[in-house]
């Protein structure tokens, strides 16, 4: 196997082993931390978006292999990282022709900036590609390589680990799932918990049915139109409950120990498309 062929092998397979080593940590950890409760995972859930990220590791890794020359692989894989975020960042959330316009705009004055933003974790990338590379054509030791390549493989699991949620939206997930299990096992509606009374609810015990998930957010918390304090904002978080039969509950808890939550029935803005 010639050099150029090897690299690009080494270069898609590494390539894929990070994106399978950050998806599973990414998709699982708060699964782990959250044993029975159901997460909102979207686009495919965590078994399709694990698969989604070893495929992105494997375009990257090929992408940024291929060419000889290092830094135009960095270049190259930089161009096709800021491809990807580009279809996702086009294709997901609201799609309306104006909303579809901002976006286009706001893609092509960061793309660049993105290309950049890849450099860094590509760069390392293209460097133990490089060493697998030559330690290949040396016959050198594969032991120190691949401890090399087990430390990269670390890194991403470390970044994966970034997904897992605070510990006070860890405890509000875990107090919402006992929520809405004891909305959904109340025989009428003066047995519901007290948040699940309330007047915006609209009525839980006729709509909530099914199997549902969760999300936990504390990001433009606005949107919910839930009343709420505007000092000590840093522990505010909702938690956003979606029914089998698409029935949307969203909760705002104050703190973590917040002993009655403020819920909603939400129906998301639907911008239609021109």
């Amino acid at each position: 196997m010639i050099d150029h062929k090897y690299r690009r092998f080494v270069g898609a397979l590494l390539g894929a082993m990070m994106g399978l080593v950050y998806g599973v940590v990414s998709q699982t950890i708060n699964l782990v931390m959250l044993p029975g409760v159901l997460l909102y995972q979207p686009p495919l859930g965590p078994v399709g978006n694990i698969l989604i990220f070893l495929s992105i590791g494997l375009a990257l890794g090929l992408s940024t292999a291929w060419l000889e020359s290092s830094v135009l692989g960095l270049f190259a894989g930089g161009v096709v990282g800021s491809l990807i975020l580009a279809v996702v960042a086009l294709s997901t959330g609201q799609t309306g022709a104006e909303v579809l316009y901002k976006k286009i705009v706001a893609v092509a004055v960061a793309f660049c900036p993105i290309a950049a933003a890849f450099v860094p974790l590509l760069g390392l990338f293209r460097w133990v590609v490089n060493k697998e590379e030559e330690g290949h054509t040396l016959a050198s030791s594969r032991w120190k390589r691949i401890l090399i390549q087990t430390a990269l493989l670390l890194v991403m699991g470390g970044l994966g680990r970034l997904s897992l949620y605070p510990p006070h939206g860890l405890t509000v997930m875990a107090r919402m799932h006992q929520m809405a299990q004891a909305g959904l096992q109340a025989p009428d509606a003066a047995s519901l918990p007290l948040a699940l009374q309330a007047t915006r609810v609209e009525g839980f015990l006729e709509h909530a049915q099914g199997v549902f998930t969760l999300q936990w957010d504390n990001t433009e918390l606005s949107r919910f139109a839930i009343p709420r304090p505007s000092l000590d904002e840093r522990n505010q978080s909702v938690v956003i409950a979606r029914f089998a039969n698409d029935w949307t509950l969203v909760c705002l808890f104050l703190t973590a120990d917040d002993p009655e939550p403020r819920c909603i029935h939400y129906v998301p803005l639907v911008i239609p498309s021109e």
